[in-house]
């Protein structure tokens, strides 16, 4: 992989059901409900993973525990496709961006399911970082704050130097107004 590669295509977002409105405020081309559906010059690809609804730890049950299990499986089946696109146009230059909210991962009254998902997920994330380097797919998280046009205008930049700097993978960095409050970083 060059570390210089540049004008590696585009950045698409995949996710939320407003996620072309969140499309072009991130500074991304276009947005995809599915990775399934990427386009050919598409080089990076920003997954948003929305929390599970807020609720207490004594009033989740089954239904809850089988709803977060879903959303895991979502996401994980998105990053194989999303893997599987980039072993299919060639992976230099391909990064993957993951944007999680902040205070699920730095933990919230009534959330611990949210905190369960988002502070598995980052672990999952660094663990592919790890596995997909020597494909030279990069891998990164943003844990964001709102995603307000302040927010979205810093998670952008992110993305964009992701984009255009390979040889990052396996952050995780924090917009907003809590960046590593409360966490160890290594």
């Amino acid at each position: 992989m060059s570390a210089a590669v540049r004008d590696v295509g585009f950045g698409v977002l995949v996710g939320p059901s407003n996620r072309g409105e969140l499309a072009a405020r991130l500074g991304l081309e276009d947005a995809f409900a599915g990775a399934s559906w990427l386009p050919e010059g598409a080089r990076q690809v920003v997954l948003l993973v929305e929390s599970p609804a807020d609720e207490p730890l004594v009033g989740t049950d089954e239904d809850d525990l089988a709803a977060l299990f879903e959303h895991l499986k979502d996401v994980v089946h998105q990053v194989q496709e999303t893997v599987g696109h980039f072993r299919s146009v060639g992976t230099e230059g391909a990064t993957i961006a993951v944007l999680l909210p902040a205070d699920a991962a730095l933990g919230r009254a009534n959330a611990s399911l949210a905190g369960a998902l988002t502070d598995g997920l980052m672990s999952f994330f660094r663990t592919i970082a790890i596995e997909l380097r020597k494909e030279d797919i990069s891998v990164n998280v943003v844990f964001y704050d709102s995603l307000d046009e302040e927010d979205a205008a810093v998670v952008g930049a992110l993305l964009g130097a992701y984009r255009n700097a390979l040889a990052i993978t396996g952050q995780e960095t924090y917009t907003g107004r809590g960046p590593n409050l409360g966490k160890v970083k290594p």
